[in-house]
């Protein structure tokens, strides 16, 4: 702390000014000198550092190599393709009408189910089954370039532009809680307990098992085994924005379509309880983010902290190697060589 230049406006003594108004005033220039690392959108979302993820951590995991860890999220991705072309199939085959099937894009559980398993891929997934899609696009995507990294010792995250570097953090946050949403309000609002209706078929029963339950297995793998380091708070609220985003599209789907996505969304049948349940789970997208920061930096506090780099990740000579801060929005200070906290596989 001795090396933080204050400007002369806040220079004074210990014995000048009481204890307590010295040390407010100490913090407040030290966190002036700390900002200007922030200044535009790209900071203001963490992304302080020249260099995106200089360590890897997206394609990495502190416990498993390179290789394991893009097999597992194949598999995952794989398994959730499944789902997501099955579905609609038994859908139209079963008790329930064609038209129902085909408002399969419209749940918010089925678009962030689809992103999960395309992550970052150029199609965009249906708006209507939104958390399913966006688990299988992450996994798909991600367990790629783990293996491309895990053969080659480069990201190919790397070579993105700046702009699709931040897109990518932030579907990374959006990943690892949109599912835990879905699953806490599909489990106590939609199927109410004891939950006879949604076990009734043999259907119902393998289907809210891998979009209600799964999913947020799914997730919570990719919290507890990557590398990634907590997101910035500035991140809760591109959650939160999204989060008003659907809720305005499925009533433009109520316009169109002649259909309430979720019952509660139903303003005749819940009265004024629709917009305490909407603002509930708007908070809840929120409290959700915060509450899986928290165990990312339990995880790093525990013995999480390092990167399991591949063997072809060589050591770049004279130049030396940080945690990545910026991306993770984290403020680490002290600095790792090219050789601490890592493995290879």
């Amino acid at each position: 702390m001795e090396n933080i230049l204050v400007p002369p406006v806040f220079r004074f003594s210990n014995t000048s000014l009481p204890s307590t108004l010295n040390h407010t005033l100490f913090l407040f220039t030290t966190l002036l000198k700390m900002e200007p690392r922030r200044k535009g959108v790209y900071g203001w979302f963490g992304m302080t550092v020249p260099t995106f993820d200089p360590e890897n951590r997206f394609v990495a995991s502190p416990f498993l190599s390179p290789l394991t860890l893009g097999i597992i999220r194949l598999v995952f991705a794989a398994y959730m393709t499944a789902c997501i072309i099955t579905e609609p199939i038994l859908l139209k085959k079963g008790r329930r009408t064609r038209r129902n099937a085909k408002k399969f894009p419209a749940y918010f559980t089925n678009i962030t189910f689809i992103s999960l398993a395309w992550y970052t891929l150029p199609s965009q997934p249906n708006p209507s089954r939104l958390h399913d899609a966006d688990r299988s696009s992450y996994f798909w995507v991600s367990g790629i370039y783990s293996i491309i990294y895990a053969i080659t010792g480069r990201s190919p995250l790397a070579k993105y532009p700046k702009f699709l570097q931040l897109l990518h953090s932030l579907f990374y946050s959006t990943i690892t809680t949109f599912p835990f949403v879905v699953t806490a309000v599909f489990w106590s609002l939609i199927s109410m307990p004891p939950h006879k209706k949604a076990f009734s078929t043999a259907n119902l029963q393998w289907s809210n098992i891998s979009f209600h339950c799964l999913n947020s297995v799914f997730a919570l793998f990719e919290v507890l085994f990557s590398a990634v380091r907590p997101q910035r708070w500035t991140h809760s609220l591109v959650i939160a924005g999204i989060l008003g985003l659907y809720i305005a599209m499925a009533y433009l789907i109520r316009l169109t379509a002649k259909f309430y996505v979720y019952e509660f969304m139903d303003p005749s049948m819940m009265g004024a309880l629709t917009a305490a349940y909407i603002f509930g789970i708007g908070g809840l997208g929120t409290v959700t983010f915060v509450v899986v920061q928290v165990v990312v930096w339990v995880k790093g506090f525990v013995g999480g902290k390092g990167v399991w780099r591949s063997k072809y990740d060589l050591p770049r000579w004279g130049i030396p190697s940080r945690m990545e801060d910026g991306s993770q929005g984290i403020e680490v200070p002290e600095k790792y060589s090219a050789v601490t906290h890592e493995t290879s596989w």
